[in-house]
């Protein structure tokens, strides 16, 4: 596979690159990943799987329908805290491993402040609401193998340095890369990408001519077989990755109680981002009775801020059948990253003539640099049916709706169009369904159950719903980060209980378990100049890690009506 890569004409164009990885900025697997939303809030929502939408009369249900902060009748204040644990387990070519981790949140607080006429039935509130919609908390370590198995004589049909190799242009003079006055500073004006910049400085590729003017260029890992220099795939590839941060969303929400019939809402949302990454990838190359590496690491922070707007309504037509509705506009937001990568390799140059050795350590590391960019999440359409038996019991249905497809990303230095184009093409509408139930076994104690189910927002076909092999699908990726997610279907399942410890005072609490599976790709399929994915016969990446993300959170409530 290596050697047949060496041969092919290497000026093919990488679509998944060369056309927007010069600056570091999300890209449209990162774009799905801050637009998302998860069932996080007080522990009363959360047990009823979200299903709030018909409902209201919950502080966290002002993020599913702004109309539900009409149906209280009193004031009131509250805040959570759960305590979580999460686990993650990674399986790459058989090997499996798991990563675990406990850690304590406040994911809401807000008051209620109600103005309830009982004699027309009446009346109107306003509410401030923190909600704590996603948590971004991942870590794990991924190797294909165990350290010195060589699957195929030359190694693995996948590098990393081949990647790079494949996003250089052919034409680019290797000398421009550093600026010819001073030792060590990259030339501004050169005009290729980060990863290609860094590729070269840490030793991962090199021309193939390195007394020419330029390429094409190759991975840096050329060893002596059959009596010529061939390219050498990796006997094992290992990938560590740790994220951690959350989107919190505020809510400012007036809303409108006529008759106890009709309730109506709106909502002015803040959204706050904050996200940090850091992610090694390495791969370790076998040859005789000696083993050389590449590394390649990157820290990444995400910092930003948006507004939207939603707007509901719940219709009460009979006793007991409760009707929601509610829209949620896209989120505009102004993002920054800030990111650094450094890469590093050991490579024994192996004399074709007589078997001599030559020991090359290369090393090299990017400015500090940041980006800020614009995102606008898609909107959100929400649907509820609810019964109510009286005070003693209810059951709720909740149906989400968002079009992924409608996520947009702005860039102030170079175009998007490219980023956009490939997020229609990718993602498709996710659903989402809520179920909830509750039952009052005491006149002060209450029991819950709720689940929901999200299907994945990837359209279906060309490896973005089901992972046999190499990837099918030119992903973009930007800067020095290589890697990207595909979220697949999600689901969760919780329960609980209430207790009224007073006229005044209550107490909720819950226990969810989620269930998140993803796959992660090292890096991505490249196509030609016509867009066509190259064979395998050519380029080949890594299978996907499946990762499966199972998440137990006990949420407590505390409350207060007055």
């Amino acid at each position: 596979m290596m050697n047949k890569i060496f041969k092919f004409g290497l000026g093919l164009v990488a679509l998944s690159a060369l056309s927007c990885s010069v600056l570091s900025a999300q890209t449209e697997t990162d774009v799905f990943s801050l637009s998302r939303t998860d069932i996080k809030g007080t522990a009363r929502y959360r047990a009823l799987g979200g299903a709030f939408a018909a409902l209201g009369g919950d502080l966290s249900a002002i993020t599913q329908n702004p109309a539900g902060g009409a149906v209280f009748h009193k004031s009131e204040i509250a805040f959570s805290v759960d305590l979580g644990s999460r686990a993650t387990t990674a399986s790459w070519y058989g090997d499996q491993s798991k990563a675990s981790a406990f850690n304590a949140n406040m994911p809401q607080i807000g008051f209620v402040s109600s103005y309830y006429n009982a004699r027309s039935g009446n009346g109107f509130s306003f509410a401030i609401n923190r909600n704590n919609v996603v948590r971004f908390d991942r870590s794990f370590d991924a190797q294909t193998n165990e350290p010195g198995t060589d699957l195929n004589g030359t190694g693995l049909p996948f590098s990393l340095a081949d990647y790079i190799a494949y996003i250089t242009p052919e034409d680019l003079p290797h000398k421009r890369i550093f600026s010819s006055n001073k030792k060590g500073v990259y030339n501004a004006d050169v005009d290729a990408s980060w990863l290609t910049i860094l590729g070269y400085e840490a030793g991962l590729i090199k021309p193939i001519d390195p007394d020419g003017s330029a390429g094409p260029y190759v991975s840096g890992f050329r060893y002596p077989s059959d009596g010529e220099m061939k390219i050498w795939g990796p006997s094992r590839a290992v990938m560590e990755y740790q994220e951690r941060g959350s989107v919190d969303v505020y809510d400012f929400n007036f809303s409108y109680n006529h008759g106890d019939k009709y309730y109506i809402g709106a909502s002015l949302k803040y959204a706050s981002i904050s996200k940090t990454l850091f992610t090694r990838y390495g791969e370790d190359f076998r040859y005789s009775d000696f083993t050389d590496y590449l590394k390649l690491d990157n820290q990444l922070s995400t910092q930003g801020s948006g507004f939207g707007l939603s707007i509901g309504a719940i219709l009460r037509p009979i006793d007991g059948l409760r009707l929601g509705v509610a829209y949620h506009s896209p989120t505009w937001m102004e993002l920054t990253d800030r990111y650094q990568a450094q890469a590093e390799s050991l490579y024994r140059a192996v004399s074709l003539k007589d078997g001599t050795l030559t020991k090359y350590n290369f090393s090299g590391r990017t400015p500090a640099g940041s980006t800020s960019y614009s995102l606008v999440t898609p909107s959100r359409f929400v649907f509820g049916l609810a019964y109510t038996f009286g005070s003693r019991a209810l059951i709720s249905f909740d149906y989400d709706l968002v079009p992924y497809s409608s996520m947009r990303l702005k860039f102030p230095a170079h175009s998007a169009k490219l980023d956009n184009k490939a997020i229609q093409s990718h993602y498709a509408l996710q659903h989402t369904m809520r179920m909830g139930g509750e039952v009052r076994v005491l006149p002060s104690l209450s029991l819950r159950v709720g689940g929901a189910y999200s299907t994945t927002p990837m359209k279906e076909g060309n490896g973005l719903t089901e992972f046999q092999g190499s990837s099918q699908t030119p992903i973009l990726v930007s800067g020095t980060l290589p890697h990207y997610t595909i979220q697949k279907a999600q689901w969760m399942i919780s329960g609980g209980l209430g207790y009224r410890i007073s006229k005044s005072f209550y107490l909720d609490a819950s226990v969810q378990r989620e269930q998140n599976d993803s796959f992660l790709y090292a890096f991505p399929a490249l196509s030609d100049r016509n867009g066509k994915v190259l064979s395998q016969d050519y380029f080949a990446t890594p299978e996907a890690i499946k990762l499966s993300n199972s998440n137990i959170y006990a949420t407590i409530t505390f409350g207060y009506k007055f």
